[in-house]
């Protein structure tokens, strides 16, 4: 506690203390000159040094803060200088710093800043049109660099295939930005904790990566338009754990099913899109960052961090490139004990390297033509020096960790590569319509660590997952007329997966940890998996404040596997399985409506599918009676799920407000469940039962002034199985679908110009569905935890200095996984981690 007392003590002395260095810059004159495009204010200076400037919105105005700086004479005011400015105002905010308050009429102006001995503030006020009247371009010309850059006012999301403003969508949607994701890295480098805050998004489990659910279903994970789920999606997927949050520009996430990209998103979409190259002809960012455990502040829990972007904009030609490194140790927990980093052949999110690239290629042939290539590399490499233990003492106890250093002999570790690559073609205006194709590769690799399975069999072994895919998509967005439009247009995928079961020397690793390959056998035969789709989607303004969206998508779907026998898991007893070919099809539609009851309130209702094909990889390895794939009876047909929502938003000046309701169900589900006794391999089954889920989803943002922000969200979700068809749902979802009511909070203030600092809350409740039941849902009671994190930033030597402190109150917890885990395994009992720091360095150039 005293070292965190004092970190925090230096980090506040640093903030308070940096800007009194600075001489002080005097501001001697005021004046404001008329331009073609709105007016320029000057501040006439004493010298030639450039100060530092912050900026800020709230409501219709816009803060600038100029950091040592006085005023010489009175404050300025000018009201209404031009159309849609209300007021313009410079004011001495601090002793050592100037505020410049340009207030629109209706929003907020935009602004260059420019300092050349002077300070010049280049403002365009807001313009009276429509979205209709003025059309975002995809791309804008690039301008000349200012000083300071402004994100645009509106957010535009792309999980509709089309930039859209969110207020226009009859759906949930939630948007983090770049600087949303930069403060949240501070805390953790995890994307499962970046979206931890998100409603509708699952808890995170801290560990590994076991799934992605969204509203109790699984979402669809996109990085710039490329799939990264898998059919192979309930055997160990690791879709989040595919890039690096440097990488990233904006997350979109879609909450519920919808059928817009084709199979999988049954929970929704989440829409990961990169880095670009700005407007700057050339910019840079360097980061470096140290982490760990701030108990004892052990040594094998500290990890680092380096990261470098480059951006190039040349006229019609833009480079960007990202590079990171994450080292990450030892977790331990709030009684200081480590927490194992063996997860039964999961990559774990402790003693692990990650290395990410992103490089982009961009070529402008004119105001109307693009091509892009994209490429995106990760690489996450296991160190497992901890492995977990039951505890002796009677009861479910936290499991026990210790060290089990391994040596991989003629193997590889454990390490999970991704490789995406992509090359995507724009043209605005061709006949009319805005053409967008891709042509996208994906490669993956996933390498599980040794697992001692005794007694059940008798062998030391782990999979390895081995997926590669490419696919395209080409849509068409044609107007009808100046109030309708239609979007149209195919995907296509073909995914080649197989996951081979490695065994290893049984007396070389309990000797001394030694892992020494000796055969490989079949445990996922490989298999071809393609889906072709075609889809309309329209878009029509019946009126100033309705709006209509409706559609339908045809998908076709051909798996292929030849002959195999499985061995993995069956040792003596090996199964022959004829391979053959399956064929089945679906359409899903979807309607929405929004109607505006006033310019800052609207209600929204729609209808909406999702589906997904059944994970073959799983049926393929454990395959009951079918002995030949073509002949045999195989429930192959997809999860088709039927959405109903309605919800009212509210975006006044100053706050922002939300409330929604859902209803989904689907005739079959994909409930992963424990082997059942008579099970011939031991592995868990795939239950296809009737499933329904419900919920509310609520969320309130408020700029009370300049400096303070606070909101919150609250998620609460049901739902429930038909266990024996017979149209009763009586059975409750297991906690790791359906987790306890989970309500996050946050408190934001700017305490000088340059110095944020932030607490945001995250608690879940208690759930019990193990009680008075002879078979439960869940095998023991989950008890809920409250988790307050503190996040600080101060512009500090040119650069900008970031500290994170994760579990500041130090609260010994179990993730909702691990308890449900630890009720049947005691030894996957793990507490989460205690009070961790992150402090890193980013220097913008």
């Amino acid at each position: 506690m005293q070292r965190s007392q004092l970190i925090l003590a230096l980090f506040s002395g640093i903030c308070i203390a940096q800007p009194v260095q600075a001489q002080t810059i005097e501001i001697q004159n005021i004046t404001l000159e008329p331009t073609s495009s709105g007016f320029n204010l000057i501040l006439e200076t004493s010298g030639d040094r450039n100060p530092q400037t912050f900026t800020t919105r709230y409501g219709n105005t816009l803060a600038i803060d100029i950091v040592n700086t006085q005023l010489q004479g009175e404050a300025y005011e000018s009201n209404n200088p031009v159309p849609n400015i209300e007021k313009i105002q410079v004011s001495q905010r601090y002793s050592n710093s100037i505020r410049v308050e340009i207030i629109g009429t209706n929003q907020s102006p935009e602004v260059n800043i420019t300092s050349n001995g002077n300070i010049q503030v280049a403002v365009n006020p807001p313009q009276e049109t429509t979205a209709q009247d003025t059309p975002e371009s995809p791309r804008p010309t690039p301008q000349p660099s200012p000083t300071t850059q402004q994100e645009p006012i509106e957010l535009v999301v792309t999980a509709t295939r089309t930039e859209e403003d969110p207020q226009d969508i009859p759906r949930s949607i939630s948007v983090l930005n770049r600087e949303d994701i930069e403060e949240q890295a501070n805390l953790s480098q995890d994307l499962q904790d970046i979206l931890k805050q998100v409603p509708g998004v699952a808890p995170p489990n801290q560990q590994n990566d076991p799934g992605n659910f969204l509203r109790g279903r699984t979402a669809q994970v996109l990085i710039d338009g490329v799939l990264v789920r898998s059919n192979l999606s309930t055997v160990q997927a690791r879709d989040l754990r595919s890039i690096a949050p440097s990488a990233i520009e904006k997350i979109e996430v879609l909450r519920g099913p919808t059928a817009i990209y084709g199979d999988g998103a049954t929970g929704g979409v989440i829409n990961i899109i990169t880095r670009g190259a700005g407007e700057e002809d050339f910019s840079a960012s360097t980061e470096l960052g140290i982490t760990g455990a701030l108990g004892d502040l052990d040594e094998d829990s500290i990890g680092n961090t380096q990261r470098q972007s480059l951006f190039w904009n040349q006229e019609n030609f833009d480079v960007t490139l990202n590079l990171s490194r994450t080292f990450t140790g030892t977790f331990f927990d709030a009684e200081g004990d480590p927490i194992s980093s063996d997860l039964q052949g999961a990559q774990a999110n402790s003693n692990s390297e990650k290395l990410n690239f992103l490089g982009k290629v961009g070529i402008d042939f004119n105001s109307q033509q693009r091509l892009q290539l994209t490429v995106n590399h990760f690489e996450d490499n296991q160190n497992v020096p901890i492995a977990s233990m039951a505890n002796p003492e009677p009861g479910i106890q936290k499991a026990v960790a210790v060290e089990q250093p391994r040596d991989y002999v003629d193997a590889d570790e454990p390490q999970n590569i991704n490789t995406a690559i992509s090359l995507q073609y724009n043209h605005d205006d061709l006949l009319n319509s805005e053409l967008q194709a891709q042509l996208f590769y994906r490669d993956n690799q996933n390498i599980f660590d040794a697992q001692d399975f005794r007694p059940f069999n008798e062998t030391i072994a782990r999979g390895r997952n081995e997926k590669e895919q490419w696919g395209t998509r080409l849509q068409v967005d044609t107007p009808i007329s100046e109030q309708a439009s239609v979007l149209w247009g195919l995907d296509y995928t073909d995914e080649a997966i197989a996951q081979p079961f490695e065994r290893f020397d049984e007396s070389a690793f309990l000797d001394d940890g030694t892992v020494r390959k000796v055969d490989e056998v079949t445990f996922i035969p490989p298999y071809d998996f393609n889906t072709f789709g075609l889809f309309a989607q329209g878009e029509w303004d019946v009126s100033d404040r309705v709006t209509l969206r409706g559609g339908l998508r045809y998908e076709r779907f051909n798996m292929s596997v030849d002959d195999y026998t499985v061995e993995a898991f069956r040792i003596g007893n090996p199964l022959s399985v004829q391979g053959g070919e399956v064929d089945f099809d679906d359409v899903t539609f979807n309607i929405g409506t929004v109607f505006d009851i006033t310019d800052t309130v609207n209600v929204f209702a729609s209808f909406s599918q999702g589906f997904s094909a059944p994970d073959f990889g799983r049926f393929l390895r454990s395959p009951g009676s079918v002995r030949n794939i073509s002949e045999d009876v195989i429930d192959v047909q997809p999860q088709v799920v039927d959405n109903y929502e309605i919800g009212v938003r509210g975006n006044w000046d100053s706050v922002q407000a939300s409330l929604v309701g859902f209803f989904n169900n689907s005739d079959l589900g994909v409930e992963v469940l424990p082997p059942s006794p008579d099970s011939d391999t031991g592995l868990s089954e795939v239950q296809r039962l009737p499933t329904r889920i419900f919920g509310l989803e609520a969320t309130v943002d408020w700029q009370a002034n300049s400096n303070w922000q606070l909101g919150g969200g609250l998620t609460w979700l049901g739902g429930e199985s038909d266990s024996d068809d017979d149209g009763d749902f009586e059975r409750p979802l297991n906690s790791s679908r359906i987790p306890p009511i989970k309500l996050t909070a946050y408190v934001e203030n700017q305490t000088l110009p340059g110095w944020r600092n932030r607490l945001q809350l995250f608690a879940l409740g208690d759930r019990d569905l193990a009680a008075d039941r002879p078979n439960p849902s869940d095998p023991v009671p989950v008890d809920g935890y409250i988790i307050l994190d503190y996040i600080s930033s101060i512009k500090f030597g040119g650069g900008t200095l970031q500290l994170g402190i994760e579990n500041l109150l130090d609260e010994q917890f179990f993730p909702v996984d691990s308890q449900l885990s630890g009720g049947s395994s005691e030894q996957r009992n793990k507490a989460g981690r205690g009070r961790t720091f992150t402090l890193q360095y980013q220097y913008d150039w």
